[in-house]
């Protein structure tokens, strides 16, 4: 324990790192990004939204008269408008540059049917034709391609397109006779799609050229629905089992590897997410009649994200809905949730993993200030100080903050995040400065967090924090 004079304050100032590290933990906080609730939601339309790498969102507004559809993005804050009116049944994606993907599936005076791209501004038509079907679910990648489903007159395939030529993934010309709806991209241009085959179906991988299988229904699946693709090339999916039941299970074109299945606590799978750490979330059913929730992993406690049952925004989750694209690499989850005071929202889940053995916390001397002005919540004054967290490990660690565990004398954190208390479970997120600027602490990367403590009286007391954020 250090002890430092400052006039009439003595501060031990202890941070929360054991000898070695400890275990780490994970949970989420919640952040809401857009309230869709509607006077009757019997005609509103919801589909898992998508997230990017800066943990903006992109969702699909539909509450029943086609004229009324509208696709936003948010952060947590204000909204933007991507596009309105007549879009249909589409899931729009969105690219790290805030580039969202959308099908209009309904003619419009001025925009026909088709593909496009935008940002809030004017919008970039991707693929138009009036007398071709366009599916719903399209995804971008950071370069703007845009891979679609789409059965023009020559026949059904899964295309690329930036704004220029279309580049043909898949068609019926070949071994294919048909597909799903739902083709990502990743930042290769490798697109993932299910195909039908004679006798069967499979997830396949390409970008133009010869295919590649990941699996089939040769072997022990009896089908696939909504992949998921990242830049290593691998693909999480659904897929039926020829035992029974369904799972979830990632490929690359060599190795099946299982995440979860029907054998343990859950009933059933909806669909998965995968990011490019290798992380799959995925919605699915509990063994009980009605639960369900969103899951990174085949425990049903240990690995849970959000699930029917648990406290959001002052009511109770009733349902979810989560989608392929809705998982991305700092592990942030974006959902929708009906609640049980009928409420509709679209969330973002933020991961607080401890990360004490990968970060070094040092208080700074130098900056140690007692201020004795009076202030609300420290009649005997503020102390401030800033510490030094320098990543010591060798992962990018990312959404840090800061998570008070001991905060003693009646002292209160002055310039904790909102909504969190006051003492201890008080939150305070690093400032983008630094090694921390673009969001991301490297190894050997330092960030300086300033501190501000409202006294109760000029007594000694301490101080510990926990570094929470995530890790890749």
């Amino acid at each position: 324990m250090r002890s430092y004079q400052i006039t009439a304050v003595v501060v031990s100032l202890l941070f929360g790192w054991p000898v070695g590290g400890r275990a780490a933990s994970l949970a989420y906080t919640y952040v809401s990004i857009a309230d869709i609730t509607q006077p009757d939601p019997s005609g509103l339309t919801v589909a898992g939204p998508s997230i990017n790498s800066a943990g903006g969102v992109a969702f699909l507004f539909s509450p029943g008269a086609p004229a009324d559809d509208r696709i936003f993005t948010g952060n947590g804050g204000p909204l933007t408008t991507i596009t309105t009116s007549k879009l249909g049944d589409t899931r729009p994606s969105i690219n790290d540059a805030g580039q969202v993907s959308f099908t209009r599936m309904l003619q419009l005076a001025g925009f026909g049917k088709g593909v496009f791209t935008g940002n809030g501004g004017s919008l970039t038509t991707i693929a138009s034709d009036s007398s071709s079907f366009f599916g719903g679910d399209t995804s971008i990648n950071n370069a703007g391609a845009v891979a679609f489903f789409a059965e023009p007159v020559g026949g059904p395939g899964i295309f690329v397109g930036a704004g220029g030529p279309i580049t043909t993934i898949a068609d019926t010309s070949g071994r294919f006779s048909g597909f799903a709806d739902g083709a990502p991209i990743n930042n290769g241009g490798t697109v993932a799609f299910v195909a039908v085959l004679p006798g069967g179906s499979g997830i396949f991988t390409g970008s133009g050229g010869p295919t590649t299988t990941i699996a089939d229904t040769s072997g022990p699946f009896t089908f696939f629905n909504n992949p998921s693709l990242n830049d290593a090339g691998i693909v999480s999916f659904v897929a039926g089992l020829a035992r029974g039941g369904r799972g979830i299970f990632t490929g690359d074109g060599t190795t099946i590897t299982m995440i979860a299945d029907p054998d343990g606590s859950f009933r059933n799978f909806f669909v998965s997410s995968i990011n490019n750490g290798g992380l799959v979330a995925f919605q699915a059913g509990l063994d009980a009649p009605g639960e369900q929730g969103i899951y990174t992993g085949p425990d049903p406690l240990a690995d849970k994200v959000i699930a029917t049952g648990d406290p959001l925004f002052g009511s109770t989750v009733r349902d979810v809905v989560f989608g392929p694209k809705g998982l991305n690499d700092s592990g942030q989850i974006a959902f929708v949730a009906g609640l049980t005071d009928r409420r509709v929202v679209v969330v973002r889940a933020d991961p607080e993993q401890v990360l004490n053995a990968e970060l070094s916390g040092t208080p700074d001397p130098a900056t140690f200030a007692f201020d004795p002005t009076p202030v609300e919540d420290g009649p005997a004054g503020t102390f401030s100080f800033s510490a030094a967290f320098c990543n010591i490990g060798a992962k990018q660690l990312m959404l840090l903050k800061s998570v008070t565990t001991t905060l003693t004398g009646g002292n209160v954190l002055l310039n904790r995040d909102d909504g969190t208390p006051p003492r201890t479970g008080s939150k305070h997120s690093f400032p983008a400065t630094l090694g921390f600027a673009d969001g991301v602490l490297s190894a050997g990367e330092c960030v300086d967090v300033p501190y501000q403590i409202g006294l109760a009286t000029n007594a000694p007391f301490e101080f510990m924090v926990d570094g929470v954020g995530a890790a890749r």
